[in-house]
């Protein structure tokens, strides 16, 4: 358990949040607790409700029931919306405009000027210097995330939502925008963002909260995640058909996928060589043997489908 654990700083809580519309209820008791200073994954297939909870933090849409706290006080938007910083899944720019007007223009409208950025610094956090004077409808699919997040964090809030920033991009868009989210956490601001691509979110996350169906499955740090479904499995290409025969008790399940076997193991396993040795009893030439280990989408695919992981 970390610090801000310990003494309960929460920057973000929803308490017992739902919403309904006519025929369907969207959102199920969906409670939250966001530590300060963290990078908080909310993972979910399309349509799980993750847009939906990120609507009702911005002041998009009221809750049907439930409460949002941030910072202590049940959140009025009105009077927080300069420490609350978002980024829609797609954001509308004026794209006849230079980046370094469009920033300016966005600054101008700031009711913080003592506590914003310049726009010279937001440039340099999101890496957009060399192209403050290209045209906005000439910038990349990365580039413009990367000019949406500098308008969200403009006030230098405390908290930065961001729905899906990743989903559109290439894998260089998608590494540029995720080492900007970790220098937002240096800069002690709190990153609350929604995610279906698992590798991202396991790449920087301190925190993750899995949404199904408009419930929240699991919510706790990466590291536990990882402990309490703690396994692994070894795959193993054999040169022919292996032979039948019953498995030892540390082996939980064999699965054939393909033309590789997988192996799924307990943790009365203490040394794979007994796994090797057993399989050299199969009296099948082994071609490859190679070590697995759990990652956060085998958790979420277990978590979602309902089923213990293997």
């Amino acid at each position: 358990m970390n610090m801000r654990e310990e003494t309960n700083e929460y920057t973000l809580k929803l308490e017992g949040v739902n919403k309904n519309y006519t025929n369907a209820q969207v959102l199920k008791n969906i409670n939250l607790k966001i530590p300060q200073g963290i990078i908080y994954g909310f993972i979910g297939e399309n349509g799980a409700g993750k847009s939906t909870t990120m609507d009702i933090i911005c002041g998009l849409k009221k809750p049907s029931s439930g409460k949002v706290i941030f910072c202590g006080k049940e959140l009025n938007y009105d009077d927080e919306r300069e420490s609350i910083g978002c980024l829609p899944q797609q954001p509308k720019f004026y794209s006849y405009m230079k980046v370094r007007e469009y920033l300016d223009f966005i600054l101008s409208l700031s009711p913080s000027k003592e506590t914003s950025f310049s726009r010279d610094e937001l440039l340099s956090i999101v890496g957009l210097k060399d192209a403050s004077n290209k045209t906005v409808k000439t910038l990349s699919g990365g580039m413009l995330q990367r000019l949406g997040i500098a308008v969200a964090i403009c006030n230098n809030p405390k908290l930065v939502i961001l729905d899906e920033p990743t989903s559109a991009l290439d894998p260089e868009g998608r590494r540029e925008v995720m080492n900007i989210i970790k220098g937002l956490k240096e800069r002690d601001m709190t990153v609350f963002f929604s995610t279906h691509l698992l590798k991202d979110a396991e790449n920087i996350c301190d925190y993750i909260t899995i949404i199904h169906k408009g419930e929240i499955l699991t919510s706790t740090t990466l590291s536990s995640l990882k402990e309490e479904y703690s396994s692994c499995y070894y795959e193993v290409v054999f040169d022919g058909d292996r032979e039948k025969k019953n498995y030892p008790q540390f082996i939980k399940s064999i699965e054939q996928n393909e033309e590789k076997t997988l192996i799924f193991v307990d943790n009365s396993l203490k040394d794979e060589r007994e796994l090797f040795r057993y399989l050299l009893s199969l009296n099948t030439p082994i071609k490859s043997f190679v070590k697995k280990e759990v990652s956060l989408e085998d958790i979420f695919f277990t978590l979602i489908k309902g089923g213990p992981l293997k």
